[in-house]
């Protein structure tokens, strides 16, 4: 396509004076444009100019807002203040530049009971000698499969933080080889040290450590030799360390005596709300003690008491405790022996109780009759979300009448059967 332009066309053609009328049209729209930004840009700069005295006076309104705002939360962190001298005590923490502490008078008067001789406080230098010393020869073969990274490399004390000293100097003085899992996690929130053979002696080493560690909220020890005795110096330990919120002792051959050490320790410790003893060996012998821990415990809210022998005395006791306690939430007996009247008085006690969201029942021996109370809990019952009957010998006549009172619950989620 040609372009037309004023010199190709013919002087009296009209393609000129189109394009004249063309060209002053285009002026007069420039004209008109530029006066019209002008006025703009001028009604803008007299726009931003209010804006930024709209500015000033926000400024200074949010300005006395906020040194209210100051003064009140000064105010109230005084009282947060106050009321956390108030509770010191009684929840065994001191507070420094920000941060909780356990009292160091606690700590060494516990570490004391477990190790009389214990230097307190620990000493820095040489606390690495007991390793470097050892003779290779007087190594034996379990202490050469199990030894740690300490025996080989130069260490640096400086890499070491002072509940890391703590447990080396525990370990010397009962002259055993730390584990080396354990030292590398000791400065880390969660500490999980499984299927490591620990033994009591291990265990007192650690709960002298773990006597001042502010740090740690889960002390996972599953599937280790701790034993009864081991198990007393961490119920020691754990008495003054309040700052463990979650523990786990399963599988360490605790029996009841074991138990018994767990369950006086539960009511005096204020910081454990997840507390796992599956596969302990604990029987009805101990059912007073339970029951006697979870009316005082206002703490607790997840109890796994799985793959033990509970059964035929302990459904009366946890009956009334269960109905006593308003904190627990989760409560894990599968596996257990609970038949007859005593699977009935259990299910009365979950019936009772207002806050269990989570029951697991599976493998035991509740059958029809246990099925008919469970009928009637869940009738009653508005808090359950999760329960689990498997395996539990419940027949046609069971299921019968379960299935109207699941079909009137509604705040059930999830029926185990």
């Amino acid at each position: 396509m040609e372009t037309k332009t004023i010199e190709n066309v013919d002087v009296n053609g009209k393609e000129i004076t189109d394009l004249r009328k063309a060209s002053e049209n285009v002026s007069n729209y420039l004209a008109t444009d530029i006066s019209s930004t002008s006025l703009r840009e001028g009604s803008n700069e007299e726009e931003e100019e209010e804006d930024g005295e709209d500015e000033e006076i926000n400024w200074t309104r949010n300005e006395a807002k906020e040194k209210t705002n100051d003064e009140a939360e000064g105010k109230s962190r005084e009282n947060e203040s106050e009321k956390k001298l108030e509770c010191k005590c009684d929840l065994n923490r001191i507070e420094t530049d920000g941060e909780y502490h356990v009292p160091v008078e606690e700590v060494e008067k516990a570490a004391k009971r477990l190790l009389p001789d214990l230097v307190w406080p620990i000493p820095y230098e040489g606390i690495f000698d007991h390793l470097r010393d050892r003779n290779e020869a007087e190594i034996t073969d379990n202490e050469a499969y199990y030894a740690t990274d300490l025996e080989n490399e130069d260490e640096c004390l400086d890499d070491y933080d002072g509940v890391q000293r703590i447990y080396i100097t525990a370990c010397k003085e009962l002259d055993i080889i730390p584990n080396s899992l354990f030292l590398r996690n000791l400065p880390n929130d969660r500490i999980i040290i499984r299927h490591q053979s620990l033994d009591h002696t291990a265990a007192k080493s650690i709960s002298i450590a773990m006597m001042s560690n502010s740090s740690c909220v889960l002390l996972d020890l599953e599937d280790n030799r701790v034993g009864v005795e081991g198990m007393n110096c961490l119920s020691e330990m754990l008495k003054v360390n309040c700052f463990i919120q979650e523990f786990n002792i399963s599988a360490n051959y605790l029996g009841d005596p074991g138990c018994r050490h767990v369950c006086f320790m539960l009511q005096q410790n204020l910081g454990i709300v997840s507390l796992y003893l599956s596969r302990n060996q604990i029987t009805d012998d101990s059912v007073i003690n339970l029951s006697a821990a979870l009316m005082e415990n206002d703490r607790l809210i997840t109890l796994d008491l799985s793959r033990n022998l509970l059964g035929e005395r302990s459904g009366g006791p946890l009956q009334k405790a269960l109905a006593k306690n308003d904190t627990l939430q989760h409560l894990d007996l599968s596996w257990n022996h609970y038949r007859g009247s005593t699977a009935v008085a259990l299910i009365k006690g979950i019936s009772a109780n207002c806050h269990l969201t989570k029951v697991d029942l599976s493998y035991n021996g509740l059958s029809d009759s246990g099925a008919i109370a469970l009928a009637k809990c869940l009738k009653v019952n508005t808090v359950l979300q999760y329960i689990d009957i498997t395996c539990n010998r419940v027949s046609f006549k069971g299921a019968a009448v379960l299935a109207p009172a699941l079909k009137n619950n509604s705040t059930l989620i999830t029926f185990g059967v």
